[in-house]
């Protein structure tokens, strides 16, 4: 799990790193809308190691 929570991390990073350079405002929305989607991952995936750690 801390694997993918490193790669979805990796992803937001290099994905938001794009976007002001982006002048199609529909790719844009696109990838913004990909970002919201994988830090709501990444938030299910987080607080699902901490209630493992709570276990």
């Amino acid at each position: 799990m801390n694997k993918r929570i490193s790669e979805i991390k990796k992803q937001i990073k290099v994905t938001s790193w794009d976007i002001p350079n982006i002048k199609n405002e529909k790719i844009r929305d696109f990838k913004l809308q990909k970002i919201q989607d994988l830090k709501r991952e990444l938030n299910k995936l987080q607080n699902m190691e901490e209630m493992k750690n709570e276990i």
